[in-house]
C-alpha cells in the first residue's frame, strides 16, 4: 500500500470525496513509487467536479491558492498539491509553439484524460481510497522495463516535451525506440524559452554520466549545441 502519502494529502482526497469530487494522483509520484523512489512532488486530478467548485473547495483548505483556470489548474501551495482537472489536447494549428489549447472535460474517461500526458510511464494513476493502480496506457509495464513511449499524438506541438523525454531517458536510463528519436527534431528545441531550456539542460547535467548516456541512446546529436 501507498502509505507514503502525506497525512493532509488524504485529508484533502476525503474531503473532495465528500463533494462528490473523483481524486487520482498520477504521474511522478506514482511512477517514482514504483521505482522505489521518494518524489514530493504531488499531482492529482480531480474528476467529476466543476472548476469553480474545486476553487472555492479549494480555499477552504489552502489560503494560498492559485488558479490557472484556462489550465484547468489549482495551485495549493500550502499542502505541498497541484490539482488538475481532467482535459483534451486541441490540435495547435498555429505556428506559434508552446500555445496548446486544452478543453477541460471533468467527465473524461481515465483513458481520455491520459492522451494529454506524454509519456506511458507519466500515465499512471492511483486511486488511494481503494489503494487500485489503474493503468489505462499500460506504463507500468514500461515502468519495469525502462521503456520510454510517447502516447500523445500531439507530442511535438510542445517543444518542452522534447527536451522533458531527453531528461527522462538520461534520468530514469530508458530504452529509446527509432520512432521516439525521430520526433526529436533539434530545430523545434529552439522554441523552448531560454529559461525552461536552461533548467532542463541542468537537470540533464545534473544526472551521474549523462554524456555517455546521451551518446548510448543517439541522443547526443539532438542536444550538444545546448549543453
Amino acid at each position: 500500500s501507498m502509505d507514503q502519502l502525506p497525512t493532509n494529502v488524504m485529508t484533502l482526497i476525503d474531503y473532495l470525496a465528500n463533494y462528490g469530487a473523483k481524486c487520482y494522483i498520477v504521474g511522478g509520484w506514482v511512477r517514482d513509487y514504483l521505482l522505489g523512489i521518494d518524489n514530493n512532488d504531488i499531482d492529482i486530478e480531480v474528476f467529476d467536479i466543476d472548476y469553480e467548485s474545486l476553487l472555492i473547495l479549494s480555499k477552504m483548505l489552502d489560503d494560498n491558492v492559485e488558479g490557472f483556470r484556462q489550465y484547468g489548474v489549482i495551485k495549493l501551495p500550502n499542502l505541498g498539491v497541484d490539482l488538475s482537472l481532467p482535459k483534451y489536447e486541441i490540435a495547435n494549428d498555429e505556428s506559434n509553439y508552446n500555445k496548446i489549447r486544452y478543453k477541460i472535460d471533468p467527465h473524461l474517461s481515465l483513458k481520455q484524460a491520459s492522451m494529454r500526458r506524454d509519456l506511458s510511464i507519466n500515465c499512471i494513476y492511483y486511486d488511494p481510497l481503494t489503494n487500485e493502480i489503474i493503468d489505462p496506457q499500460l506504463g507500468v509495464e514500461d515502468v519495469i522495463n525502462h521503456r520510454c513511449r510517447i502516447i500523445n499524438p500531439h507530442f511535438s506541438d510542445d517543444p518542452v516535451r522534447l527536451i522533458r523525454l531527453i531528461y527522462y531517458t538520461v534520468k530514469y536510463d530508458l530504452t529509446i525506440d527509432q520512432q521516439v528519436l525521430d520526433n526529436i527534431e533539434p530545430m523545434l528545441i529552439d522554441n523552448i524559452s531560454e529559461g525552461k531550456l536552461k533548467s532542463y539542460i541542468n537537470k540533464i547535467k545534473s544526472v551521474d554520466g549523462y554524456y555517455q548516456l546521451l551518446i548510448d541512446k543517439g541522443l547526443l546529436k539532438k542536444v550538444e549545441d545546448y549543453l
